[in-house]
């Protein structure tokens, strides 16, 4: 064979290791998360809220939705699919409360972070989370419990902040980017 007809040598571009995660304690997140809650609540003479885990599954599957379909970026985070008070009712769960001569049912709130990723933003500088203890108080107290111009932000702290809900719960699931997804659910 002539050098024209040889087959060039094909050298394999090395792919690069995956960076294994560490272990994120799904435990001590919904723990942390949830005393936050319920100290914001105690320091407004609200009572504190019940921690509901036959709930637990739907508030992990609705998170676990979102994560896959990255809802809050293709804006469909409010559609009846990924909401978690449709779905408690779905699998045969009621949360329905009569106060201030009305029915009021439960309302469910979602977010993402990221654990062991440096995030920058506008408003913080830098931002890096290394326990899910240390995320869970942030996304408690910045991103559900804080006042901010942002209507959203104004109907999560009114849905978490409602004196006559009971119960709650946590939702959390964590992809292989280290986003932390949760789905809170307030009745």
């Amino acid at each position: 064979p002539t050098p024209e007809d040889a087959t060039p040598e094909v050298t394999p571009t090395p792919q690069p290791t995956p960076t294994p995660q560490p272990s994120f304690n799904t435990s001590a997140f919904r723990q942390t998360f949830a005393n936050e809650v319920n100290e914001a609540r105690s320091e407004g003479n609200i009572s504190s809220l019940e921690y509901r885990e036959d709930w637990q599954s739907v508030a992990d599957a609705t998170a676990e939705d979102l994560a896959e379909e990255r809802a809050f970026q293709n804006n469909i985070i409010d559609s009846q699919e990924f909401n978690a008070t449709y779905r408690l009712e779905e699998e045969g769960y009621s949360c329905s409360i009569e106060a201030n001569e009305r029915i009021h049912s439960a309302g469910s709130v979602s977010a993402y972070n990221w654990i062991n990723t440096r995030v920058d933003t506008t408003t913080d500088g830098a931002r890096y989370f290394t326990s899910e203890e240390e995320l869970a108080k942030f996304m408690a107290n910045r991103q559900m419990l804080s006042v901010q111009n942002e209507t959203k932000q104004v109907e999560t702290r009114e849905i978490v902040y409602r004196d006559y809900s009971k119960y709650h719960t946590v939702g959390v699931h964590v992809n292989d980017e280290s986003r932390v997804w949760l789905n809170y659910i307030v009745c």
